[in-house]
Formats: structure tokens, C-alpha cells, sequence
């Protein structure tokens, strides 16, 4: 098989592109504000050190919200790195919650940490469509998934999804290369699948499907290699790869690791069954109970909030299908296949409950983009005329223009994009999730601190804003210090002030307001906006004729 005609020219632009995002990526991180879950998952981090420095005598971080049900690979990597660089491991592991506040860069180096995990999905995403089809898809697969926004967006601060999506898509690439390399699979590529397992492990319960995986596919390489390996030595690799990924990943998980057989099971279960009855979220333009959204609600999401080049990336793989299992690797195309598209069949078939567009299954879509990337080069295979291919490449070039364009636009708030299926986040409004983790509130806080010291003004300002605390506050604090009063808390206090002004997301507007255009209200002096449409704005107390939704609980 020819990977590649001209391997070289691909194969350095595949290096220069890697090269610019690793350094690219940490840097546009610093502009992206803190989501709800930066928080919780940052104090996270350092009650997972706690438990070790302390040999297991802080018990703390067992009850923890509900997120000793996860492990803590990333937070506790980001921690020990944020230690390492900026004061001493111990010191920082021992910060309180609201100590946050007072600790510079922590989270801009988790953002960039976050960003870096995030090249590294893409890398691997490249590495792997490298191997199934040559340097030329190679290098599609990391511009395709460079210039997905909303992938880019979760890239700079989701510190579930993308440390997630990076193990995942590590294992793939392996396992493909795992499953070529039979009869004799390396001891690199063994343990480089140990280590993806328990990456992935150590950073939700969820990647135990990996070992279903491996086993799935490392006995059908076994039975088609059966005349040339042993299978004691087939299961004996299988079994010292399962066990060190498993094991691996506990490593990094207080509740797992306390009982490694009965516990992770336990968080299987609940993660699972996981519901919350009260739960709503916006989808075609009416709110509905999360646990009650439509079998096609992912892919509805996905279509509406990827590029059209990948759109129409799904299409050509679906005609060309057939074409790259006669010239490619077939068992390699299947595990790629079933790592996109299983998950997805599960959570249908299952009627799990999801938040937030489709993050959770984030991991989906590095893979996906591999098999588009090998779509499109087959198409370059089929086409004999060199002037039909420069047409594809003109066509390609355009299409990837339009995602560049609204990024370079919009940025910071990529992880809101929405196609031209629905008329770009303009559209979407009232319809659609938009800046659902509240990551426009930093730009609106610092425009409130500079209208502050604009005005003149002396005397603190009582300010509430919605979505997580933190993702105003810490900003609003380092801003303007003691002249600013969080509302809500006082009022908690009960001390008797008056509401100086209100940061709102359009979450807190009926869906027939926001379709009917009532969003945002004139008497906002400051916004956030992405595609046409304001994902924040800011206030002089709630404008009128909407409901204080200001109680103090």
C-alpha cells in the first residue's frame, strides 16, 4: 500500500503544524475565562494530594461534592505542576477553597495545562490518521480538528472532557498500531496501552469501556493470527495490559484506589443511573428535563456545531467507506469506527442523561476526524486528473476558511460556534445552549471594573452575577479588591445592601423572549458576543419588567 505519494513535503508540514499548535495552544489559553467545574476541580486536585502526602489519613477528599466518583489525574497533574513552578508542592496542596482568590495564576497555568492536553489529542488524532492512511491525511486530521471550534474552545479550560478525549484517542491510535504490529505486538505499544488506559481511567470511570476494547479486539488479532502466536502469550499480554491500566489509573483516585474492585464498580453504577429530576436545558427552542431529551439529541448537536467540512466529511466517509476498507487497513478502520460511533449507540440505546450540548461524549470526536481526514485523502486517491485534484484542494482551502475566520472573529468564545445550519449563535439564540459555562462572564466583570474606575466612583459596588461564583468573582476581585461586595452572599450575611449591578447570561430568559429578539435588554452597558448575538451582558440591577430572581438561597 502507498501511505503517501509525496511523503515529505506532508510530513514536514505535519511537524510545522505540530510545532505551532504546542506553542500556539498554551498562549490563546490565557484569554479563556474559568468554567464552574475550574473551581471545584482545582480544590479537587489538591485534596487528591492531600490523601497521599498524608498517607491516606485526610479523608477529605471522599466527600467532596460528587466528584470523588472521578479520578484526579488531571487536577492532580496540573497541582503538582502549579507547585513545582510557583511555590512548594506541600504549601499549595494544603490552600483552602477560597484561598483560590488570593493565589496568583492558578488557574491560567491550569488553562494552559488543559490546552496542552488538548494538543495532545490532536496529535495523536494525527499520528493515528498518519498510520492508517499516510503523512497527507496525517496533516488533515490536525488542521481539521485545529480549526474545530468548539473543540479548540473545550481545548483552553474543560479539565474533564479534554484530559478525557486526549487518553482516549491515545488508546486508539495504540491499539491500532497494537492490532497491526501482530503477530509480534512491541512491549512499547503494550505499555504505551497500559498507560492510555489509565490516563483515561484516572480521569473518569468511563474509561473502563478501553478495556472492553482491548480485549474485543486483541482476541479477534490473536484468532487471525492464530497459527503464528500462542494463545497463553495472547492472554498473558492482554492480561498484564489490563491490569496495569486499571491499576495505573486508581493511582490517582483516592475512592477507587481505597477498594480497587468494589468501589469503581459502585461509581459505574451511580455514574450510569445518574440523574437529577430538576434538571432543564434549552433544545429546540423549548426547555426540557435533561433526563428526557430525544435519542437524537447528540447528533443533532454535532451536526449543528461542527464545521461544514466536516459535514460533509460524514457524507464522503459514507460513500468511500466501502473504497477504504479494499485499500486500507481494515482492522484499523473498524476499531476507529467503533471508537466513534459506539459510545454514542450506547448513551441512545441506554437513555442517559446529558448536559450541555454534547461535551461528555467530546471524546468522539477526535477519532471521527481521523476517519474524515482518511476520507478526504481517498478522494485525492481516486481522482486521476492533476487538475481535479488542485479543485479539491481550491474546495478544501475554502471550506477551511469559514471556521478560521469565525474563531479569529469571535475568540475568545469558540466553544459556542454554530454552523450555518442554524444561522451561527444569532440563530441559535433561544434555541440552543450558547455560552452555557458562563466562559463570557470574565470579559464582562473586567468591562465592569473598568467602567468602575472610569466613572470616578469610590464607594464599594454590590454586584451578583449569574453562573458560577467564580467565574466573576475571581476576577472582579483582582480587579477591584474590596470595592466590590458579592451580592448574594451578603445577603446571606445579612447585611442590608443594595444591588449596584447585575452580570446576566440569556439562561435566566424565557426561550419565547429570546426567539422574539428581547435579548439583550437596552439598558445593558456591556457585552460579550460571539456570532452576532450577546452571550453577557451587564446591568445596573435587573432590567426592568424581569423578576428579581435574587433570593438569597
Amino acid at each position: 500500500m502507498n501511505l503517501s505519494a509525496k511523503p515529505r513535503p506532508y510530513a514536514l508540514a505535519f511537524i510545522a503544524v505540530a510545532g505551532l499548535l504546542a506553542v500556539a495552544m498554551p498562549l490563546l489559553s490565557l484569554d479563556f475565562g474559568i468554567t464552574w467545574d475550574d473551581w471545584a476541580q482545582s480544590y479537587y486536585g489538591r485534596l487528591v494530594l492531600r490523601f497521599f502526602l498524608s498517607g491516606g489519613a485526610d479523608r477529605e477528599v471522599m466527600g467532596f461534592k460528587d466528584l470523588y466518583l472521578y479520578g484526579g489525574f488531571f487536577d492532580v497533574v496540573a497541582t503538582v505542576i502549579y507547585g513545582a513552578v510557583f511555590d512548594s508542592i506541600h504549601a499549595v496542596a494544603q490552600l483552602q477553597l477560597q484561598d483560590d482568590l488570593a493565589v496568583a495564576w492558578i488557574f491560567e497555568t491550569r488553562h494552559c495545562i488543559n490546552a496542552l492536553f488538548g494538543f495532545l489529542a490532536i496529535l495523536f488524532a494525527g499520528l493515528a490518521a498518519r498510520h492508517l492512511a499516510g503523512w497527507r491525511a496525517g496533516f488533515f486530521a490536525m488542521i481539521f480538528l485545529a480549526i474545530s471550534p468548539r473543540f479548540l474552545g473545550h481545548a483552553m479550560n474543560n479539565p474533564k472532557d479534554i484530559p478525557f478525549a486526549m487518553g482516549y484517542m491515545l488508546f486508539l491510535y495504540l491499539l491500532i498500531k497494537f492490532t497491526d504490529q501482530f503477530p509480534r505486538p512491541r512491549i512499547s505499544t503494550s505499555v504505551g496501552l497500559a498507560v492510555a488506559i489509565a490516563v483515561t481511567l484516572g480521569v473518569r470511570i468511563g474509561g473502563v469501556l478501553l478495556l472492553a476494547y482491548l480485549w474485543v479486539f486483541g482476541l479477534w488479532s490473536c484468532y487471525k493470527y492464530r497459527r503464528e502466536v500462542s494463545w497463553p502469550r495472547c492472554f498473558v499480554v492482554l492480561g498484564a495490559v489490563t491490569t496495569g491500566g486499571y491499576f495505573g489509573g486508581l493511582l490517582f483516585w483516592p475512592y477507587g484506589l481505597v477498594s480497587p474492585l468494589i468501589h469503581p464498580w459502585l461509581a459505574m453504577q451511580k455514574m450510569a443511573h445518574f440523574t437529577n429530576a430538576g434538571d432543564t436545558l434549552l433544545f429546540e427552542g423549548r426547555k426540557i428535563l435533561a433526563s428526557e431529551i430525544p435519542w437524537y439529541y447528540i447528533p443533532k448537536w454535532i451536526a449543528i456545531s461542527s464545521p461544514i467540512l466536516i459535514l460533509l466529511g460524514l457524507i464522503l466517509l459514507g460513500a468511500v467507506l466501502i473504497h477504504m476498507f479494499k485499500h486500507l487497513k481494515p482492522t484499523s478502520l473498524t476499531v476507529l469506527l467503533v471508537g466513534s460511533v459506539f459510545p454514542v449507540v450506547w448513551i441512545i440505546v441506554q437513555k442517559s442523561q446529558l448536559y450541555n450540548g454534547w461535551r461528555h461524549v467530546l471524546f468522539i470526536y477526535p477519532p471521527l476526524v481521523v476517519l474524515i481526514a482518511a476520507a478526504w485523502d481517498r478522494l485525492f486517491e481516486i481522482l486521476k486528473t492533476r487538475n481535479l485534484k488542485i479543485a479539491l484542494c481550491v474546495f478544501l482551502g475554502i471550506l477551511c476558511l469559514e471556521p478560521v475566520a469565525w474563531m479569529m472573529r469571535n475568540h475568545p468564545y469558540q466553544a459556542t460556534y454554530f454552523n450555518a445550519l442554524v444561522g451561527d449563535v444569532k440563530g441559535a439564540v433561544g434555541y440552543y445552549e450558547t455560552d452555557y459555562w458562563g466562559n463570557s462572564l470574565r470579559a464582562c466583570s473586567e468591562c465592569l471594573a473598568d467602567h468602575y474606575r472610569e466613572s470616578g466612583m469610590t464607594r464599594p459596588i454590590a454586584v451578583h452575577a449569574d453562573g458560577s461564583m467564580m467565574s466573576s468573582f475571581y476576577y472582579l476581585k483582582r480587579e477591584l479588591g474590596n470595592r466590590f461586595i458579592p451580592y448574594k452572599p451578603a445577603i446571606r450575611r445579612g447585611l442590608n445592601v443594595p444591588l449596584d449591578y447585575y452580570i446576566m447570561l440569556p439562561s435566566r430568559w424565557e426561550p419565547s423572549v429570546l426567539q422574539r429578539g428581547g435579548w439583550p435588554p437596552a439598558s445593558g452597558f456591556c457585552e460579550a458576543r460571539a456570532g452576532g448575538a450577546a452571550l453577557c451582558t451587564v446591568f445596573k440591577s435587573p432590567p426592568s419588567g424581569m423578576a428579581n430572581p435574587l433570593s438569597p438561597d
